[in-house]
C-alpha cells in the first residue's frame, strides 16, 4: 500500500481527530489571512499618504553674533550695508540646494510683519477689549487707540514661493482662486477666503497696509499697496482662546513677497530716527527646510547635501523630519502594528497548539509506527505519510477559510479602524504660537480614516498557505522525532505494555485512595504533568494580569473622580452686538446650588495704579509712559479657583488664598514682595490712574489692602529678555488678586449708576467630573443664561486626559480576561480530551477492580487540581517581582497611545497618576475559584465522554 492510500485511509477512519485538526488550521488560516490583508491595505494607504506628506531635512544654524557673520559698511546714501563673510546659506545658496537630486523645494522662515489694514478681520481679543473700553467711556487714551488699531491689523507672512510654505505643503491651507506668489513678485499678496468675503474682495483688488506703534496705536510711514494675486482656504478651524490676538488668527493672515521686509525696515528706522539698512540682493536665511518627496531618499539627500562645498556645515545642524507623516498616518500605523501582531501571534499560537495536539496524537500512533517498521518501511517513509496527511488537511482548511475570509477581515478591519481613529471632534491640525520668534506653527494631527474595503490578494493567500505548511510541517516533524525515539518492538512474550508498566498499581488499586493514585500518576508521567503545568501557568498568569489591570484601572479612575475636579466658567460674550452682562449674584448663586457644583468663584477684572509698590518693569517703563504703575486687579470670591491657579500658571507659596468673607485683602507675587520688601500683613495702596482722574474720578479715592498671601509664577508669559516689550499689566509677576467686595466697591466708585455685576464672569468647580452633562443640562433647563451673550466653557481636561489611558487599560483587561478564559477552556479541554483517550485502558481496568466511576473522576480532578495549585504558586512567585514594572509599562504605553490620537489641549493633564498592579488576596482567591470551576467543568466533560462506554466495552478497547 502506497503512502497516499495509507494517508487517505487514516483520514477517513479518524474523523473526529481530523475535524479538530481541520478547525485549528481553519482558524489559523482565517486570522492569518485577515491580519496580512489588513496589514497590506493599511501599508498601501500609509505609503500613499507618505507621498502626499513629504519628509524633509531641517537645517538649523548655530548661534553666531552679528560681528561674526557680517561685515558692516555704509553706501553713498548713508545706508547700512551688511555683507555675509562666512560660508552660510543665503538666498542664492538655498536655490542651489533646492536643485539637488531628490529635493523638491525649500522653505525658509522669513518672519512676519504686523500692519494695520483697516479690513474687517475675524474679531477676538482686541475687538472685545475695545468694546469694554468704549463701555466705560475710555476712548481718548493711547490704550484705546492701540487696541482699536490692533483690532484691524493683520500678520503679513513673508514668503518667497508661497506654494512651498508649510501651511500649503501639509494641507492646512489650500489655494482656491488665483495663483501662488513667486520669488519675483512685487506688491502681490494672498488673502483668506473669510477676509475676502467679509470685505467683498476678489482677485485683482488692492489692499493696503501701514506700520504702527504698538504702544500708542499711531500709524506712521508710507502705505504698502498690494494687489490680491490669490485666495486661500483654511482646511481646519483654529481653536481660539479669549486672549488670542487678531494678528495671531490664521484666517486674518496675509502672505506677502520678500520685498516687504526691506520696505518695513525703511518705515521703522525712518520713524524712530535710526539708520536705514540697504536692500540685500542675496540675504542670509535662517532655518531652512528642504523638502524630500521620497522619505526613503532622506539619507541619500543628506549625503549629497554634505558634499555641497559652498556651505561650511559646521555652522549648521542637520536633522531628518517626517513628523507630519507620522502624526497624520498615526491611525494607519497603529492598524498596521495590530495586524502584524495578530499575524505573528496567530503563527506562534498555531505552532504551539499544533505541536501539542500532534504530539499527543503521535503517541497514540506508536503501535502503528512499530507495525509499519515491521513491514519494512523506513522512518522517512512513515514521516512522509504523516506530512501528507497534515498537508491534505491544510489545503482543505485553507480553501474553506478563503470562502469567509473577506467578511471576517472587513469586520476585524472596521473594528481596528474605530479603535485607532481619533475622536470625531478631534482637530485635523494643531496650531502653536511661539512667543519668542512670533511664529505660528501648524502641524498635522492624526487623520481620521474611513473604513477600508479589504481584498485577499494572491500574494496574501500564497503567504498564508506557505506559512500554514511551514507551521504544520514543523509541528509534525518535532512530534515525530520526539515519539520515534521511544518506539521499540514489543515481543508478544512481554505482554501488553500497559499491564507491564502498571501491574503493581493495577493490582493494589482497589486499596489505594484516589489522591494517592493521582499523585502517583503525576509522578510517573512527568512530561504530561509539566505540559499541563505550563498551560495552567500561562492561563493563570493571563487571568491574574487581566483581573489586576481591570481592578487597578477601576480603582485609579475612582480615585481620580475624587481628586481631579473639573470646572466650567461663564464669561460675558463681548463680541455679540447685543451684549449684556447677565452674570450677577443671583445667577451665580442659583448655579452654585445645583447638585454636583461644589464651589464657585465670581470674578472681576479692573486696571488700577499701585501707589507704594514698584512693579516689574515692562514696555511702559521703557517708554516713560504714565501707565508704568498700572496693573491688573483680579477680584475673587475664592482665588484658589481662579483659572491662573487652576491651570498652575501661578501657585500659592505662602499665606492663604482670598475667601468670600474677606474685605480689603490681596495676594501678590513673591517677586513683587521681595522687590518692595513686603511681607504678609503689610499693606499696599491702589489708586485710580491719571486717566481715570481726567474722567472725573476723585484721586482721593484710595484703597488700602492687607497682604494675606504670596504666589509664585510657575510659567512666565514671556522670557526675561522680552519683558521690556510687554505692558506691566500683562506680566504675571505684577498681577494682584483681591476680594470681590473690594473690586465691587471700586466699580461702584467708578460708575455709581451700574448695578453690581461680575465683569470677568465666574468659575464653578465640579467635584465629580462624570456629572458635567447633568449640571449643564440643568442650567439649560432652568434658562439661567443666554448662550448668545454669555460664553459657557467646560474645562474637564485634567480628568479626561488622566482617565483616557485607564479606559484603554480597562478595555485591554477585558480582552485579556476573555482571551485567557476562552483559551483556557479550549486548551484545557483539548489536553484533557487527548489524555482521557489515552487512559481508556486504565479506566476500564480500574472499573474491573471495583473502583467506582466517582472515585476515578475524583482522581482525575485531584491530578489537575494538584497541578493547578503548583501553577498558581509558581505564577504568583513569578508575577510578584515584576508586577509593579508591568503596571508602569502598561500605563506608559496606554498614555502614549492616547497622546498619538489626541491633539487637543492637555495643559491640565496630571502626571501624578499612580497606576500600580497589586495581587490582592481577593484577586488571588477569584483566580483560584475560576481555575477550579474551569478545571472541574473540563475534567467532567472529558471524563463523561470516556466513561459513557460500559466496562466490557472499555476492556475491549484495550486490545
Amino acid at each position: 500500500m502506497n503512502i497516499l492510500k495509507r494517508s487517505f485511509l487514516y483520514l477517513t477512519r479518524k474523523k473526529v481527530r481530523n475535524i479538530l485538526l481541520f478547525l485549528i488550521l481553519f482558524v489559523t488560516a482565517l486570522f492569518l489571512m485577515s491580519g496580512l490583508s489588513i496589514r497590506s491595505t493599511t501599508n498601501q494607504a500609509a505609503e500613499k499618504m507618505r507621498t502626499t506628506l513629504p519628509a524633509c531635512l531641517k537645517l538649523q544654524p548655530v548661534n553666531l553674533s552679528g560681528p561674526e557673520v557680517y561685515d558692516i559698511s555704509y553706501n553713498e546714501a548713508g545706508e547700512i550695508v551688511r555683507t555675509v563673510k562666512l560660508p552660510l546659506i543665503t538666498l542664492s545658496v538655498a536655490k542651489d540646494l533646492a536643485s539637488l537630486p531628490g529635493v523638491s523645494g525649500y522653505y525658509s522662515s522669513m518672519g512676519s510683519r504686523i500692519l494695520y489694514t483697516g479690513l474687517n478681520v475675524i474679531p477676538n481679543f482686541n475687538a472685545e477689549y475695545r468694546r469694554e473700553l468704549e463701555k466705560v467711556g475710555n476712548t481718548s487714551s493711547d490704550e484705546y487707540t492701540s487696541t482699536k488699531t490692533q483690532s484691524q491689523a493683520s500678520r503679513f507672512l513673508i514668503v518667497e514661493e508661497s506654494e512651498s510654505h508649510p501651511y500649503f505643503r501639509n494641507g492646512s491651507m489650500k489655494l482656491v482662486a488665483g495663483r501662488h506668489l513667486h520669488a519675483d513678485d512685487n506688491k502681490k499678496v494672498l488673502i483668506s477666503e473669510e477676509i475676502a468675503q467679509k470685505n467683498h474682495l476678489t482677485i485683482g483688488d488692492s489692499i493696503s497696509g501701514q506700520s504702527f506703534d504698538f504702544m500708542t496705536g499711531q500709524l506712521y510711514g508710507d502705505v504698502y499697496q498690494a494687489e490680491i494675486a490669490g485666495i486661500f482656504r483654511m482646511n481646519f478651524e483654529q481653536q481660539l482662546s479669549d486672549y488670542t490676538m487678531e494678528s495671531d488668527i490664521l484666517s486674518n493672515a496675509i502672505f506677502a513677497p520678500f520685498e516687504l521686509v526691506h520696505w518695513d525696515n525703511i518705515q521703522y528706522n525712518t520713524f524712530y530716527g535710526r539708520n536705514v539698512r540697504a536692500a540685500e540682493t542675496d540675504p542670509l536665511l535662517g532655518d531652512i527646510t528642504l523638502f524630500v518627496d521620497d522619505p526613503d531618499r532622506l539619507k541619500e539627500v543628506e549625503e549629497a547635501l554634505k558634499d555641497y562645498t559652498g556651505v561650511d556645515w559646521n555652522y549648521y545642524t542637520i536633522s531628518r523630519d517626517d513628523t507630519n507623516y507620522k502624526s497624520a498616518a498615526g491611525p494607519l500605523l497603529t492598524m498596521t502594528l495590530f495586524a502584524s501582531g495578530m499575524a505573528v501571534i496567530m503563527i506562534a499560537v498555531a505552532l504551539l497548539i499544533l505541536s501539542l495536539v500532534i504530539t499527543m496524537w503521535m503517541r497514540d500512533r506508536r503501535q502503528e509506527i512499530r507495525i509499519l517498521t515491521f513491514l519494512g518501511l523506513d522512518r522517512n517513509s512513515i514521516l512522509s505519510q504523516f506530512l501528507l496527511e497534515i498537508g491534505i488537511i491544510v489545503v482543505a482548511a485553507f480553501l474553506a477559510a478563503i470562502l469567509i475570509t473577506s467578511p471576517v477581515t472587513n469586520l476585524i478591519g472596521d473594528t481596528l479602524t474605530d479603535f485607532a481613529n481619533p475622536s470625531e471632534d478631534a482637530p485635523a491640525f494643531q496650531v502653536d504660537f511661539e512667543q519668542e520668534t512670533q511664529e505660528i506653527y501648524v502641524n498635522r494631527a492624526p487623520v481620521r480614516q474611513d473604513h477600508f474595503s479589504y481584498h485577499i490578494s494572491c500574494r496574501t493567500a500564497l503567504i498564508t498557505l506557505f506559512s500554514m505548511f511551514i507551521i504544520s510541517t514543523t509541528a509534525v516533524i518535532l512530534a515525530f522525532r520526539k515519539v520515534q525515539k521511544s518506539v521499540y518492538i514489543v515481543s508478544s512474550k512481554e505482554g501488553h505494555p500497559f499491564f507491564r508498566k502498571h501491574s503493581t498499581q493495577i493490582f493494589c488499586a482497589g486499596s489505594m485512595h484516589s489522591i494517592h493514585r493521582a499523585v502517583l500518576y503525576l509522578i510517573r508521567n512527568l512530561g504530561k504533568s509539566f505540559l499541563l503545568l505550563l498551560a495552567l501557568s500561562v492561563i493563570t498568569g493571563l487571568f491574574l494580569t487581566g483581573a489586576s489591570v481591570r481592578s487597578a484601572s477601576l480603582q485609579v479612575a475612582s480615585n481620580l473622580r475624587k481628586s481631579l475636579s473639573g470646572y466650567f466658567s461663564l464669561s460675558p460674550n463681548y463680541e455679540n452686538e447685543n451684549f449684556v452682562n447677565e452674570i450677577n449674584e443671583h445667577t451665580v448663586c442659583t448655579i452654585s446650588e445645583i447638585e454636583g457644583v461644589s464651589e464657585f468663584n465670581a470674578m472681576d477684572l479692573i486696571y488700577m495704579d499701585v501707589q507704594n509698590v514698584s512693579l516689574e518693569p515692562g514696555r511702559f517703563t521703557a517708554e516713560g509712559n504714565e501707565k508704568k504703575d498700572m496693573t491688573r486687579i483680579h477680584g475673587n470670591t475664592n482665588s484658589s479657583l481662579n483659572e491662573y491657579f487652576i491651570l498652575n500658571f501661578l501657585e500659592l507659596s505662602e499665606g492663604r488664598h482670598i475667601e468670600s468673607h474677606d474685605k480689603g485683602k490681596v495676594l501678590i507675587s513673591t517677586e513683587l514682595a521681595e522687590k518692595n520688601h513686603l511681607n504678609i500683613g503689610n499693606h499696599i495702596v491702589l489708586v485710580f490712574s491719571d486717566e481715570d482722574a481726567r474722567k472725573g474720578v476723585p484721586l482721593s479715592n484710595t484703597y488700602k489692602l492687607e497682604i494675606t498671601g504670596l504666589f509664585s509664577v510657575s510659567e512666565e508669559n514671556s522670557s526675561a529678555a522680552e519683558l521690556s516689550s510687554i505692558p506691566e499689566c500683562d506680566i504675571f509677576k505684577n498681577f494682584i488678586f483681591t476680594d470681590i467686595s473690594t473690586t465691587q466697591k471700586i466699580q461702584q466708585d467708578l460708575n455709581p449708576e451700574i448695578s453690581p455685576l461680575y465683569s470677568a464672569g465666574a468659575v464653578f468647580l465640579v467635584k465629580d467630573p462624570e456629572k458635567f452633562s447633568e449640571i449643564l443640562a440643568s442650567i439649560e433647563e432652568k434658562h439661567l443664561i443666554n448662550t448668545d451673550i454669555t460664553t459657557l466653557t467646560v474645562n474637564n481636561n485634567a480628568y479626561q486626559n488622566s482617565v483616557a489611558p485607564l479606559n484603554r487599560l480597562n478595555s485591554l483587561s477585558g480582552i485579556i480576561l476573555v482571551v485567557s478564559t476562552v483559551a483556557g477552556i479550549i486548551i484545557l479541554t483539548l489536553i484533557l480530551t487527548l489524555w482521557e483517550r489515552n487512559r481508556v485502558r486504565e479506566t476500564g481496568i480500574l472499573i474491573c477492580f471495583g473502583i467506582s466511576k466517582k472515585s476515578i473522576w475524583f482522581q482525575r480532578l485531584a491530578e489537575c487540581m494538584c497541578v493547578f495549585a503548583i501553577a498558581l504558586i509558581l505564577t504568583l512567585s513569578l508575577l510578584l517581582p515584576v508586577f509593579h514594572k508591568t503596571g508602569d509599562w502598561l500605563y506608559k504605553h496606554a498614555e502614549e497611545a492616547v497622546a498619538e490620537t489626541n491633539t487637543e489641549d492637555s495643559e491640565l493633564k496630571e502626571d501624578t497618576v499612580d497606576f500600580q498592579l497589586h495581587l490582592s488576596p481577593p484577586l488571588v482567591l477569584l483566580s483560584g475559584l475560576s481555575g477550579t470551576v474551569l478545571i472541574g467543568v473540563s475534567v467532567s466533560a472529558t471524563f463523561l465522554l470516556n466513561t459513557r462506554h460500559r466496562p466490557k466495552e472499555l476492556l475491549a478497547i484495550i486490545e
